[in-house]
């Protein structure tokens, strides 16, 4: 394997990552108060590191 497909399998990875949490932040906003705190936070934080990457 070569360097570049390396990279690519690796942001492969962190992608399905982000959507992994990305969907457990959803199901923790409709699990009560603590959830909707922790999963809006999990949300900002992901959306954040997203935009940043983008530029």
């Amino acid at each position: 394997m070569t360097d570049a497909e390396i990279a690519q399998r690796l942001t492969d990875i962190h992608q399905t990552l982000e959507l992994i949490a990305l969907l457990l932040a959803v199901v923790a906003i409709s699990q009560g108060f603590v959830g909707l705190v922790a999963g809006g936070v999990a949300i900002l934080l992901l959306v954040g590191n997203s935009v940043s990457r983008a530029l």
